[in-house]
């Protein structure tokens, strides 16, 4: 089986590589930005239709942190629409795709039911607003997929929505990328310079936090055991406020607690709370362990460290 893999370069697509990189029965090929331009609806069908894949896992978006998100609604919500619509356009179009697995976000489910996030609720309200650009894009692309999957049958789309991901090869800009990363390489700079680490917002917000492995994990055995479901959350249950998730990386690297200052804003908290669960998740995968948060940000903050030390 010939997998095409989306966004391969990016957080999930390395480590997905890294994990199915031994499997004898499929063959993956991970595309880049570098390689096609998916905001080109042209060039991403006749990509699509002259290729030979059963299966694309699309992980391709423009996406980043609240603040990324927050300051770029217009590009965020036009880019990811294109990529989206291209993707899932071409794939109906090929001779030979049978599947799209296609990755979500708990961030563009309504703000309203944040603190009881499922897979029903994903249209029953607004987005926060600091996300609303990326959120509704990502919407459309579930729209659109269960469009598809209505009319037809000749090719389907299936959803996954991680909550916040963290892991090694991950984005560690400080203006563009997820909270854990940004918090991580604040934390070891403030080490390195013995410097003030400041944290936006109150520190109060909660999230769930899953290891990008875990991920991988899910996307791989879906396809190697051909598990069949519309749209799954993937989310551990377990919650940590942003200040605690400071305060392990901060021992981690072994910062001085003194050190540390947040901002208070509120507004820079975005939403207080996205607590979701899956009981599609938990009848597939009844039994599946997630990695635990103190090895996964050690994991993560050795990856920044070597990146600094080349």
């Amino acid at each position: 089986m010939k997998v095409l893999v989306t966004g391969g370069t990016g957080l999930v697509g390395k480590n997905l590589q890294s994990l199915v990189h031994n499997i004898k029965t499929c063959e993956f090929t991970f595309l880049s930005s570098k390689h096609l331009d998916l905001t080109n609806r042209r060039q991403t069908i006749e990509y699509l239709k002259k290729t030979d894949f059963h299966t694309v896992v699309h992980l391709a978006a423009n996406v980043g942190g609240l603040f990324k998100n927050q300051n770029n609604q217009l590009t965020m919500f036009v880019d990811n629409i294109d990529i989206n619509t291209n993707i899932l356009l071409g794939s109906v179009q090929s001779s030979s795709i049978k599947r799209v697995i296609m990755i979500l976000s708990t961030c563009i489910f309504p703000d309203e039911y944040s603190d009881n996030i499922n897979e029903q609720l994903l249209h029953k309200g607004p987005p926060h607003s600091s996300n609303r650009g990326y959120a509704y894009a990502k919407r459309m692309g579930a729209v659109m997929a269960d469009i598809i999957n209505s009319i037809q049958t000749t090719t389907n789309i299936q959803l996954i929505t991680p909550t916040n991901l963290y892991g090694i090869y991950d984005n560690f800009d400080l203006e563009n990328s997820h909270v854990i990363p940004s918090l991580i390489r604040k934390c070891v700079d403030a080490k390195r310079n013995n410097s003030i680490l400041t944290v936006r917002g109150t520190g109060i917000p909660l999230r769930q936090f899953l290891y990008v492995s875990d991920l991988c994990i899910i996307i791989k055995d879906t396809i190697l055991y051909n598990i069949q479901y519309n749209h799954m959350i993937v989310a551990p249950l377990q919650e940590y406020s942003i200040k605690t998730i400071v305060y392990k990386i901060s021992d981690i690297v072994e910062l001085d607690h003194n050190l540390i200052r947040f901002t208070d804003k509120k507004e820079e908290d975005g939403q207080v709370r996205k607590f979701a669960k899956s009981n599609v998740f938990d009848d597939i995968f009844p039994n599946f362990k997630f990695t635990d948060i103190d090895l996964g940000l050690r994991y993560a903050i050795k990856s920044y460290q070597s990146l600094n030390r080349k």
